[in-house]
């Protein structure tokens, strides 16, 4: 059964933001699921809501860390709900909805894409089920995404529910299920926000062939030019110091497949590291670049 907890913040500006915007939090504490683990769904409604109805949908991985510091890795969080206010205030995007889903100890059975472990040897195989805990199992995750959580969204709130007005992101492996997602079901996410995807996780038990896999898995089955839009990026401290040469593979792939390149960018921030600072210091620029209409 799913326990709906209704909690209204009230967000104070902060620094370089001229006024105070709020949004409304509904807390769904354990959303169930036939296809994973149960899970905590945060979500945030826009002021007003539903005055201007339908809403955009934004659906943003390791929910824990996009508002409440107290919860957010590190002690920093995103602060994307505050981010998307600001700009829906100041008219720079739609009116969206954020929905934020947590993850659990299994994040990485269930954001590493599937089709990079195809075909892999005996021993890469047990090296991930050591040290991970098991071979991933990121489409029952996207069958939750798709069947479950997306159509529970879409009854519940006044939403728009076609894949022009339905985005996805993330950072590191929360990137890296969002390109999949969009691939996989690019009839139901029109956008994917790819903020520092974590590529070596698919080299770190010593099998390139898993980055390989992934990289020839995307080749053919990019979207169709036209209705979807992605967006990359990476810094270069700490661990996105590592991403670029896989990067730069990725973005030949976009160009070679004839991906539009007015609906594809991948953006570099010097000096940026891998943490939820870096990300949050970006946020505006990504979500104008994944909220605008496709």
């Amino acid at each position: 059964m799913k326990r709906i907890l209704f909690l209204v913040f009230m967000f104070s500006a902060f620094a370089g933001w001229s006024q105070n915007f709020k949004m409304k939090l509904e807390v769904i504490e354990d959303f169930s699921s036939e296809f994973i683990q149960a899970r905590r769904v945060d979500v945030y409604l826009p002021e007003g809501y539903p005055n201007k109805a339908p809403y955009n949908v934004l659906y943003m991985h390791d929910g824990q860390n996009l508002s409440d510091t107290s919860l957010a890795y590190g002690g920093i969080a995103w602060q994307a709900d505050k981010v998307l206010a600001q700009l829906m205030a100041s008219n720079e995007v739609e009116p969206t909805i954020l929905v934020g889903i947590w993850n659990t100890p299994k994040r990485y059975q269930e954001y590493a894409p599937m089709p990079a472990f195809v075909s892999l040897s005996d021993s890469t195989a047990a090296n991930i089920v050591k040290e991970y805990g098991g071979i991933p199992f990121s489409d029952r995750y996207l069958s939750f995404l798709v069947e479950e959580l997306k159509p529970f969204i879409d009854k519940k709130y006044k939403t728009n529910p076609s894949a022009n007005a339905t985005t996805i992101a993330g950072s590191s492996m929360g990137g890296l299920i969002s390109l999949y997602a969009l691939c996989k079901y690019p009839d139901v996410f029109g956008s994917a926000g790819c903020v520092s995807i974590h590529w070596p996780i698919l080299t770190k038990v010593h099998d390139k062939k898993m980055f390989d896999n992934f990289a020839s898995w995307l080749r053919k089955n990019l979207p169709a030019e036209g209705s979807n839009r992605i967006y990359y990026d990476y810094g270069t401290e700490t661990l996105d110091s590592l991403y670029e040469p896989y990067q730069l593979k990725i973005d030949d792939i976009m160009r070679l497949s004839g991906f539009d390149e007015n609906k594809w960018t991948t953006r570099k921030f010097e000096g940026a590291a891998h943490n939820e600072a870096s990300w949050n210091a970006r946020l505006p620029e990504v979500f104008k670049y994944i909220l605008q209409a496709n």
